[in-house]
């Protein structure tokens, strides 16, 4: 019996731990989280096939929904979840693991790896090596490295929409372009209006001098 009525649930209730997601504004963190929750409406329908009994997820640092998709879809499908969460993030994802009723928990312990039938990844390049070096049967891992998204624009009317993939996450995620090529005229002032009211609803969060 599918677990989903249990994980729909897990993921109403993650509202109340959003202040503890950090450098994104609240209204940034809140569309982010709202976003994430939409990818997940059609899932019922594709919960037929049995989950691996245990994944480690290894979730990056950038996204802080990243996991949520694959814990709901691995959960609902019977399986067995544990986070290997990123530094910086420990404690958004021990508030989302605690006292659920599901096999999902947290831990910033390497050696949680070796216990996995699959680890899921996603990090940089040089993380993705680390953890299969570190892995006593690399097949079992499934890794996302290192991603850069590039936009192609041909549709002037779809400039908000463009605008609020390169803001969401502050820009942090995979999915927001780095680059932006387009064949419209007047390309850059209608990009640069919509990203001004992007920013309107999704104020800019906390800008580290690394980035």
């Amino acid at each position: 019996m599918s677990r989903w009525p249990d994980v729909e649930a897990w993921l109403a209730g993650l509202d109340a731990h959003l202040p503890l997601v950090p450098d994104l504004s609240p209204e940034g963190a809140r569309m982010a989280l709202d976003l994430a929750r939409m990818a997940l409406r059609e899932v019922p329908e594709h919960l037929d096939r049995p989950a691996p009994a245990h994944t480690v997820f290894v979730a990056s640092s950038t996204v802080f929904t990243v996991a949520l998709e694959w814990c709901a879809v691995l959960l609902a499908r019977g399986g067995r979840v544990t986070l290997k969460v990123p530094r910086g993030l420990e404690p958004w994802y021990a508030a989302i693991t605690r006292d659920t009723g599901l096999p999902l928990e947290a831990t910033t312990d390497r050696r949680v790896l070796a216990t996995a039938d699959r680890v899921v990844l996603m990090g940089s390049d040089a993380t993705v090596e680390a953890v299969r070096a570190a892995l006593p049967d690399p097949s079992r891992l499934l890794a996302f490295g290192s991603r850069h998204s590039l936009a192609w624009w041909t549709d002037p009317t779809h400039a908000v929409d463009l605008a609020l993939d390169r803001v969401l996450y502050d820009g942090r995620g995979c999915m927001a372009p780095t680059g932006i090529f387009s064949p419209i005229p007047d390309a850059a002032e209608r990009l640069a209006e919509a990203l001004e009211r992007a920013r309107a609803v999704v104020p800019l969060g906390t800008v580290h001098p690394s980035e």
